[in-house]
């Protein structure tokens, strides 16, 4: 398959009738000449004639050079001078070529269009934040694979991309069987829905195969918030919520996430769990300053058998303010995951029992 391939074929020369001499067993120097006939003329024989010593043995080398991407045939003719015995003055046998180029497969992302060009989706994306995907592409040829990956240039008077990569071309070789990477970064600068997108295009091509040039297609949503939702644990699946999965009755599960406070205001949060139970959160409530960050963990846990299914669970936000001081900066932080431990005497825990029970009433 490659260009310029050269398997060696040897000829013996010297005796016996098994094809590789010129004669029925003499001890005289056999002269061949050697030659690759076919329809097309891509393939050659060199030397195309030699001298072979009695019981000795000399190479030829066939050169393959197709000149298309399709099988080639030939017959390889190695004739002997002088030589009178049919069954040893000739030796033939059938050459068979096909003709191919450097070429790769996009394997990640695995997604197609309708037109089958592969396809990289990224999840809502906060505007300001990054995520990054790789774009692997594998060698199933013969050949090496000098591959280069550049991002298309936006239209004229277009908004600047909302994708990059490390460097604008990534330029490299995979061999044969091999597979190689590059990382592609969404960052978006405005706000894109699902009917409107950020839209972008890689271009994967191979040097030497005008034929080989695969479009990437880039999509990916944006959103601005004051206060987001941000390290989901499945933010392809469920960009907006939590998926539990089966939990048995009497035990729990916990998903994480990250609750930021994107705004330049100071703010108190509130978690409200689905109305039918089963879920809390941990810290239930607490002050968020303006540019903090706070880890939240959801707990799944039911006594009897439960489920839900796109249950809603609301997070209330309020502004709030500090008093103004020289000591603002340094207050302390405050979630009700927090605790404090006093010893209380009985009559205090008695009276603080009183109180809940009370309020649980009211």
């Amino acid at each position: 398959k490659p260009h310029g391939y050269n398997p060696a074929a040897a000829v013996s020369g010297g005796g016996g009738k098994a094809g590789k001499g010129g004669g029925k067993g003499g001890s005289k120097a056999a002269a061949a000449e050697a030659e690759a006939s076919g329809p097309v003329d891509c393939f050659d024989v060199e030397p195309k004639q030699l001298v072979i010593p009695p019981h000795e043995h000399r190479y030829v080398t066939i050169f393959f050079s197709p000149t298309a991407m399709q099988a080639f045939k030939a017959v390889f003719n190695a004739t002997v001078e002088e030589g009178t015995d049919k069954a040893t003055n000739r030796l033939a046998f059938e050459l068979f070529g096909e003709g191919t180029l450097p070429h790769v497969t996009v394997v990640d992302p695995v997604a197609r269009d309708d037109g089958g060009n592969p396809v990289m989706t990224f999840p809502k994306t906060l505007v300001g934040k990054k995520l990054t995907k790789r774009l692997s592409v594998r060698n199933d040829g013969v050949l090496p694979a000098d591959v280069r990956v550049a991002l298309a240039a936006p239209a004229p008077g277009a908004p600047p991309p909302a994708f990059r990569m490390e460097l604008p071309v990534a330029a490299f070789v995979v061999v044969p069987g091999g597979t190689s990477s590059v990382e592609v970064t969404f960052c978006p600068r405005a706000p894109a829905g699902v009917d409107a997108p950020c839209a972008g295009e890689v271009l994967v091509s191979v040097n030497g195969n005008a034929f080989e040039t695969a479009a990437v297609k880039l999509r990916g949503e944006a959103y601005e918030a004051e206060v987001a939702l941000e390290d989901l644990p499945d933010p392809e699946g469920y960009p907006d919520g939590l998926q539990f999965g089966d939990v048995a009755v009497g035990a729990s599960r916990e998903l994480s996430f990250t609750l930021s406070n994107i705004s330049k205001d100071h703010r108190r949060f509130e978690w409200k769990g689905p109305e039918a139970g089963g879920v809390t959160f941990s810290p239930a409530a607490g002050h968020l300053r303006a540019g903090q960050s706070k880890r939240i963990t959801a707990t799944f846990a039911a006594t009897e058998p439960l489920s839900l299914d796109a249950a809603a669970a609301g997070c209330v936000l309020y502004r709030i303010a500090y008093p103004e001081g020289p000591g603002i900066a340094a207050a302390p932080d405050w979630d009700s995951s927090m605790t404090a431990v006093r010893f209380i005497s009985a009559e205090e825990h008695e009276a603080a029992v009183a109180a809940v029970e009370a309020n649980r009433a009211a």
